[in-house]
């Protein structure tokens, strides 16, 4: 495709603006800073956005280069069903006879992903480091991360009505999610299954707690300042919504501190599922508690821990069978 790709712009390295900063500075998404602040290519009108909201010329944070690279395989992918869903669409408006997307040419192969995810070990390590986290929103969003596997917008998502301190419940209801120009929007949950209840240890519980009455008391501390109606667990210091990059910057921080393995948010919802497997939960009831829509999403993604569960089952059939055959 070479020269006929659009001009794009590229962030200069040494400029290490903080992505939630820039995000309300510049009004782009979490994807487009985190883009341009790791060296990637952006859009020049993100690029003029950004230069705008720092006030910087445009040339002394971006060089312009030409697009080579061709489509990726997920970008393929998702033109491939975009353009099956409107011809079929005209299909059935008999616009057209024929859907040839779906009828004469196949779906593109989307390479699997490899779940990343922190060993036994490394999610003991992680748990105890963020025990001694002074600051206690860190605190209880990773805690809470690492103990229910949320979807990034289902923790921001969460309420205080959401918790049920008596049942050890957490009650996953909507997501967050910023829309450039309008903010942080509430939107529901990726799917029917992921409307869900997940069972949290006591543990976690009175953690929950003692955030509420921190929450409580810089609520009542905020006085006629206060804007979160919507009693968000997670907030701005004005009590509104927060953005959910801000917890990955959280955990990026974090993770510095304690100089710890690199993990994404995303990674502890994989290190939540694949602790889950290991310690014999079924994949019915993991579903359910991850929300996925398939059970065999998870089957492809956690295949190790599965295969790891394969091995367990059958040493556990030779120990309890083999001892009856050797005293025989």
């Amino acid at each position: 495709m070479g020269d006929s790709l659009p001009l794009c712009f590229q962030i200069a390295p040494t400029h290490n603006a903080v992505h939630h900063k820039l995000m309300e500075l510049c009004g782009v998404s979490h994807e487009t800073v985190s883009k341009a602040c790791k060296g990637g290519h952006v859009s020049i009108r993100s690029a003029q956005k950004i230069s705008a909201g720092l006030g910087v010329e445009l040339p002394a944070l971006f060089k312009v280069t030409k697009g080579t690279d061709t489509l990726s395989a997920r970008s393929i992918w998702h033109y491939h069903k975009l353009i099956r869903a409107i011809l079929a669409g005209a299909k059935q408006a008999r616009i057209i006879p024929h859907n040839v997307a779906s009828e004469h040419m196949d779906a593109p192969k989307l390479p699997r992903d490899e779940a990343r995810y922190l060993s036994d070990e490394e999610a003991k390590a992680f748990l105890v480091a963020v025990q001694g986290e002074p600051d206690i929103r860190i605190k209880t969003a990773l805690t809470l991360e690492l103990f229910t596997g949320l979807r990034r917008g289902e923790l921001c998502g969460l309420s205080w009505p959401d918790i049920d301190f008596t049942t050890h419940t957490v009650h996953v209801r909507r997501a967050s999610q910023h829309i450039t120009g309008q903010g942080v929007i509430e939107v529901p949950t990726k799917n029917k299954s992921s409307a869900r209840s997940v069972t949290v240890p006591p543990f976690v519980t009175a953690l929950l707690s003692e955030y509420r009455r921190w929450w409580l008391e810089y609520r009542l501390s905020m006085g006629d300042l206060w804007n979160g109606d919507k009693e968000r667990l997670f907030i701005k210091a004005n009590g509104s919504p927060i953005f959910p990059g801000t917890i990955n910057h959280w955990m990026r921080g974090f993770i510095e501190r304690n100089k710890l393995p690199y993990v994404t948010p995303h990674d502890l919802r994989h290190t939540f599922a694949s602790l889950q497997l290991a310690a014999g939960v079924d994949i019915r009831t993991l579903q359910a508690r991850t929300g996925h829509a398939q059970a065999s999403t998870l089957l492809n993604v956690y295949g190790h821990a599965i295969q790891s569960a394969q091995e367990r089952a059958a040493q556990v059939m030779e120990d309890m069978l083999l001892p009856a055959l050797r005293r025989g």
